[in-house]
């Protein structure tokens, strides 16, 4: 879940902000210095500074507000950490199928480019992923296009704002989580990868669609030569290489 790993920490700052009396503020110390979404303190956060600066500059307004936040923090952690996890369980389970569990996808038994590409020729109408796009893989992918999805989508919200505020911005953030993340329960999407993929009828294919059911927490994708209309489309280009990978007899490294 590594891409989508941002909007996860996103969501946990604001589930426990809504938690605490002090709201944002209270919630602060789960954001660096430079503004990141942290899912533990920041060990670099303007408050840990503080507190590893000179015992001179630590008031004692400031040890007694530090620790309200704590006991606040701790007196509520069921509360937010509950309502965490119901928002993103689900999320966290999502797993690709498998050539066992749907092998109409899967080149079994191809060793080189040549190899898939007659076997999708055989297999018409049926996308064929490149051995070297393994299950791991495919659930990177995912992310990485809901990823890219959720930053667009936030951004077109942005775009026509007028307030800036934190609030507001939360405000976007949640609508953004309710469209992709919170509510659907199915739902399909597709990544132009801006390399191969893999084969449809026997032709080179840049683009993976995915089939989603957030309820069943699985899914299965396919390469498709252009994107199925009304689609949302995510482009990124961090699967390139997967037929270079094929030809060296190598996996594909990624992070």
């Amino acid at each position: 879940m590594q891409p989508i790993e941002p909007v996860l920490y996103r969501k946990w700052f604001y589930t426990v902000a809504a938690a605490l009396p002090g709201g944002m503020g209270d919630a602060d110390c789960l954001r660096s210095s430079l503004g990141e979404y942290c899912r533990a303190p920041a060990e670099d956060s303007h408050e840990m500074l503080a507190l590893l600066s000179d015992s001179n500059d630590i008031t004692e307004a400031f040890l007694s507000d530090t620790k309200r936040i704590a006991d606040n923090a701790r007196y509520y952690y069921e509360d937010y950490a509950q309502a965490y996890s119901s928002a993103c369980s689900r999320l966290q389970g999502i797993r690709a199928q498998t050539s066992s569990q749907r092998e109409k996808h899967y080149a079994l038994g191809c060793k080189t480019i040549e190899d898939v590409r007659q076997y999708s020729d055989g297999k018409r109408d049926v996308g064929i992923m490149f051995p070297t796009l393994t299950p791991q893989l495919q659930e990177y992918a995912f992310w990485l296009s809901m990823a890219h999805l959720f930053d667009s989508t936030e951004r077109e919200h942005e775009r026509d704002a007028e307030d800036y505020s934190r609030e507001a911005e939360q405000s976007r953030f949640e609508l953004a989580w309710k469209q992709l993340l919170g509510e659907p329960q199915s739902y399909r999407i597709c990544l132009d990868a801006l390399g191969p993929v893999g084969f449809y009828n026997g032709a080179l294919a840049n683009f993976l669609i995915f089939d989603v059911s957030l309820q069943s927490q699985i899914f299965h994708c396919y390469p498709a030569l252009e994107p199925i209309p009304g689609l949302s489309v995510a482009c990124v280009d961090d699967l390139q290489g997967l037929d270079d990978c094929l030809v060296e007899k190598r996996p594909f490294p990624f992070p």
